[in-house]
């Protein structure tokens, strides 16, 4: 965890109470991904800190 209680506006709307983590593998040495939770929904945001240029952020929810 890296932060806790955070809000963050995607296409999806305004989420609050989000969670933040830093996510490192052994698979990829040195590249550092922040992914962003939100209660109930799950990931909203993910984006690379490091290596190649990644974003992705929720659009839509589906489904119950």
């Amino acid at each position: 965890m890296v932060a806790h209680g955070g809000t963050v506006t995607v296409p999806y709307g305004t989420v609050r109470n989000t969670l933040t983590t830093l996510e490192a593998t052994r698979i990829e040495p040195g590249l550092y991904d922040e992914k962003i939770y939100a209660p109930g929904i799950g990931m909203v945001v993910e984006r690379a800190l490091t290596g190649p240029t990644e974003y992705a952020q929720l659009v839509s929810v589906s489904g119950p």
